[in-house]
């Protein structure tokens, strides 16, 4: 109890004298998340994040729900609904579809039980990401990077009948909470797209100024160690 006290006042301090005496290394940390916000992250999530969001918004989801829902209901116990986000989330990378989750949610296609099995198999890393930079980058090969997106989609996808197995052996749902209504989906789509974007790249800026700092100190090495 006491160290949950005394930490945060050591790292206010210690995060305070490194913005201090520190300042170009916090300045060239801050601007090399930037960049990364700006050239990847931004143009990577942003247009996935919009496009999910208003699939739910604009009740395109709930449309397609109504064919794809015998499949939903047998594969994963989910409304047909839920389809177009589980789509997206194998697709658009790690925030898509927990935008698309909080946005069923918010609209009140799913409750909360059904949202959070969602989460447990719906939260993937993008194509682009696996192939891309851990296939390619990492092990030089593209053919990794294929094979390791099958097993992550196909591991994801178990989960997800598994869960809902357990999920129809536990009794009738809860009652989902009452749908919002929203007069303008593609506007408040791209405003909550850009709001989950802000706070990615906020996190992403803080903590690149945070590893340049301790790159800059020496503590990176200490810590590695």
């Amino acid at each position: 109890m006491r160290f949950r006290k005394i930490f945060p006042a050591v790292f206010a301090a210690a995060f305070a004298g490194g913005l201090l005496f520190f300042p170009a290394a916090a300045a060239r940390g801050a601007a090399r998340g930037l960049e990364y916000c700006l050239v990847i992250l931004v143009p990577s999530l942003f247009p996935f994040m919009v496009l999910s969001t208003y699939l739910v918004k604009s009740g395109i989801s709930e449309s397609l729900g109504r064919f794809l829902s015998p499949a939903t209901r047998f594969l994963f116990h989910l409304p047909g609904c839920s389809a177009a986000t589980i789509f997206m989330s194998m697709i658009g990378g790690f925030p898509v579809g927990a935008r698309g989750i909080a946005a069923l949610y918010e609209e009140g296609s799913i409750n909360d039980r059904e949202a959070g099995r969602m989460l447990s198999f719906c939260v993937n890393a993008g194509p682009a990401f696996v192939i891309s930079v851990v296939g390619l980058g990492l092990l030089g090969s593209v053919e990794a990077g294929a094979i390791l997106l099958t097993a992550q989609l196909l591991a994801a996808l178990l989960l997800g009948v598994f869960l809902g197995a357990a999920a129809k052996s536990g009794g009738s749902p809860p009652q989902r909470p009452k749908r919002k209504t929203s007069a303008s989906p593609f506007i408040n789509s791209t405003i909550d797209a850009a709001k989950g974007t802000m706070n990615m790249c906020a996190f992403v800026i803080l903590f690149s100024v945070l590893i340049s700092l301790l790159r800059e100190t020496g503590a990176a090495i200490v810590l590695g160690r």
